[in-house]
């Protein structure tokens, strides 16, 4: 799969859950987090500074997830990456 223009897809990592007060919040249920950790697999022509393989935080809310087989890959703007990690 290859991105596009200033596209960007990613693979969603898994962040372990934290502890708050001595319960258990796993990551679904954490409103706190507001980036999520996820690998650069493909990006487009226009995107610079990237490198497949890049870690990287982006807006929980950007982007839209793309099933590839059995894998679940998300598609997004660079402009919704924050940093990378």
């Amino acid at each position: 799969m290859k991105a596009l223009g200033r596209f960007v897809v990613l693979r969603r990592i898994k962040e372990e859950s934290r502890i708050i007060g001595g319960i258990e919040m796993p990551e679904d249920d954490d409103n706190d987090i507001r980036y999520y950790l996820g690998d650069v697999i493909s990006f487009g022509d226009d995107v610079k500074g990237l490198v497949v393989g890049d870690t990287v935080r982006y807006d929980k809310n950007a982007g839209h997830g793309v099933q590839v087989g059995e894998e679940l890959l998300y598609v997004m703007r660079l402009d919704d990456i924050v940093f990378i990690v």
